[in-house]
């Protein structure tokens, strides 16, 4: 028996098994990366030979099972701009970066009288920095892609660019799992 989603239907559906992909290649990293910051240490997730091979199997599965259904129901591949990821990412980082302004803060609690003085100086040089960055990382107009210039992808079976609604669709999607997993 066929299946057949509606163009709506289908964006939901790729958008969540997307993310459950990208979860999946996320979970992989932090089994084998450590992480060292200024703010945060993370070391590679430590599991007995028995947990992890209980975890990659039941990954591979996940993975059979994602393709299987991807392949029922005739989805299409999304091809990703790693550069718009970044710059997407970035965005998020900005406005979030805003609300730690001292106005900001009193939404916690009383507020330090001088700690606008000291930390908003900060927290506009941070922006600042993430805004360059984000501009640094987005493609200037005019620029071509690898596949303008003449430089072919493979073409996967039905391989296509998004529309920009659907880009839109896809990151406020990626924004509201990504903001469900946040634990503040």
């Amino acid at each position: 028996m066929e299946m057949r989603l509606s163009p709506n239907h289908e964006r939901a559906v790729s958008i969540r098994l997307r993310v459950l992909e990208e979860r999946l290649a996320l979970v992989r990293y932090l089994m084998d990366v450590d992480e060292q910051g200024v703010l945060y240490r993370r070391d590679h997730a430590e599991f007995t030979p028995d947990q992890r091979t209980r975890i990659e199997s039941l990954m591979a599965t996940l993975h059979a099972e994602i393709a299987g259904l991807a392949e029922a129901l005739r989805l299409r591949c999304e091809d990703q701009d790693a550069a718009g990821k970044i710059v997407g990412l970035l965005a998020m980082t900005w406005q979030s970066l805003g609300d730690i302004r001292a106005r900001s803060l009193r939404g916690h609690g009383e507020v330090d009288p001088g700690l606008a003085e000291r930390l908003d100086p900060a927290v506009e040089r941070l922006m600042d920095l993430v805004l360059r960055l984000e501009r640094a990382a987005a493609r200037e107009p005019g620029r071509e892609s690898s596949d303008q210039r003449g430089r072919r992808r493979p073409a996967g079976r039905g391989r296509r660019r998004l529309t920009w609604s659907e880009r839109v669709s896809t990151l406020r999607s990626e924004a509201m799992v990504s903001a469900e997993t946040i634990d503040v």
